[in-house]
């Protein structure tokens, strides 16, 4: 009986060295593919990023006049709509280009915004605005050109 708790004892002590390098195996099988996940996250995490600037760079802004006329010194509001894909705008100024110089004139963190153009002249039939908007501590400027028919 002595024999065999003896014996008994060597296996069990043999199979739990067996059990501790194989348990040794999986951890370090485990940390690999820990690694591994974490560098495909980053690889993943660094597309979204790119896709979302270039997401942000290509939108299109519609500009819709209430009159497809304009009067001269009569106010028309123009209604912009910035066509999104899947993301959302982080806040956003808007300006006014006039003479190479740059007017602020609002900012907004929607989707649309509303602006009134007064044409002063028949010639004056030319909108041109800017919005500028910070992505990753950059700026990125999205131009808006209207022309109208002015009478």
């Amino acid at each position: 009986m002595k024999k065999n708790t003896l014996l008994l004892l060597s296996v069990l002590s043999l199979l739990s060295c067996r059990n501790s390098k194989e348990s040794s195996k999986e951890i370090e099988n485990a940390l690999i593919r820990i690694t591994n996940l974490e560098e495909q996250n980053r690889k993943l995490t660094d597309s979204l990023n790119k896709y979302r600037e270039i997401d942000l760079n290509s939108q299109s802004i519609l500009g819709f006049p209430q009159e497809c006329i304009l009067k001269v010194g009569k106010k028309n509001k123009i209604k912009f709509v910035i066509f999104k894909n899947e993301f959302e705008f982080p806040k956003y100024d808007i300006y006014k280009i006039e003479n190479d110089n740059e007017i602020k004139i609002g900012e907004n963190n929607n989707f649309n915004f509303d602006y009134e153009f007064t044409p002063k002249s028949i010639k004056d039939n030319r909108l041109n605005l800017k919005i500028k908007m910070p992505y990753k501590g950059e700026i990125i400027e999205l131009p808006i050109l209207m022309n109208f028919k002015v009478e």
